[in-house]
C-alpha cells in the first residue's frame, strides 16, 4: 500500500516560493472500502506547499479493494512519504549512475577475496 501510495502522489506543478524544495512526512490516514481518508500530516516535509499537497491528493489516489479478514471494518496506518521533485530525483539517478560507471574495484583486493561496501558522501 505505502508503495502505492508513494507511486500515485504528484509534486505540485505550480511555481515554487523556494528553489525545489524535498523532504520526507509522516502521514497518518483510514483506508476503509479501497478509500483512503481522513488524510493528516504527523510530521511535515518542512514545506506546507508539498504537506498540502499530500494532504490533498492522498484521498484521491484509488487503491484496489482490500482482501482477507477483516477487511470490512476501518483501519488506520501511519506511513513516511517522500515528496521531491522529478528534476532532483533524475539528477540523483543521473549522478549515481555516473559515480557506478567510474568505479571499479582494486584488482588485488579481488584477487585476495576481499570484500566490502562503497559508500559515497559529499
Amino acid at each position: 500500500m505505502a508503495n502505492a501510495i508513494q507511486h500515485h502522489l504528484q509534486y505540485p506543478r505550480r511555481p515554487l516560493e523556494q528553489n525545489d524544495p524535498a523532504g520526507w512526512a509522516i502521514v497518518q490516514f483510514t483506508y476503509a472500502a479501497g478509500e483512503i481518508r481522513n488524510v493528516v500530516i504527523v510530521k511535515s516535509t518542512g514545506y506546507q506547499i508539498l504537506d498540502a499537497a499530500i494532504a490533498t491528493e492522498m484521498p484521491e489516489i484509488k487503491l484496489p479493494p482490500p482482501e482477507g479478514t477483516d477487511t470490512k471494518f476501518p483501519h488506520r496506518f501511519q506511513i513516511p512519504v517522500e515528496m521531491s521533485s522529478s528534476v532532483r530525483d533524475k539528477f540523483y539517478v543521473e549522478l549515481s549512475e555516473d559515480i557506478k560507471h567510474h568505479a571499479h574495484y582494486p584488482r588485488a583486493s579481488i584477487a585476495q577475496g576481499d570484500q566490502g561496501i562503497v559508500t559515497v558522501a559529499f
